[in-house]
This record gives C-alpha cells, sequence and structure tokens, in this order.
C-alpha cells in the first residue's frame, strides 16, 4: 500500500496522463504524433529520477488528458 501511494505521488508534475484501451496509464510532458493514429511519448512516472523514462507507442484508442501543474 505504502508503495502504491509513493508510486502515484511520484506521477505529479507531468504535463499529461495517457490512458490506452486496456485501462494502463502513463504519464509524460510532450508526445509526437509519428503515423495515423499513433503517438510516441516518453513514460516519466518512474521512482529513478535520473532514468531517462520508457519510450512508449500506442496505437488506436487513447486518451489525452493535460494536467493542471501549480506554478512554484
Amino acid at each position: 500500500m505504502v508503495s502504491l501511494v509513493f508510486l502515484m505521488v511520484s506521477c505529479n508534475g507531468k504535463k499529461y496522463k495517457i490512458s490506452d484501451s486496456r485501462g494502463n496509464y502513463y504519464h509524460t510532458n510532450s508526445y509526437e504524433t509519428v503515423e495515423e493514429g499513433c503517438i510516441k511519448f516518453k513514460d516519466l512516472c518512474t521512482c529513478n529520477k535520473e532514468e531517462e523514462g520508457t519510450e512508449i507507442k500506442i496505437c488506436g484508442s487513447y486518451t489525452i488528458t493535460e494536467n493542471e501543474i501549480e506554478e512554484k
């Protein structure tokens, strides 16, 4: 339970939340359209701050939600 809460907190501050048709969620600061109906981005939801993220490509049905990020 504690690790789940930590993982959710570590995803805050990312510009976009992307969900696919399988119910997977990803967090990123940018994405690009790479072909008709497909996007590519780096999933930045990681506990390791030095990790660059995992490159993900989604085709078909997906939803992109822009997060509100508080200015500090």
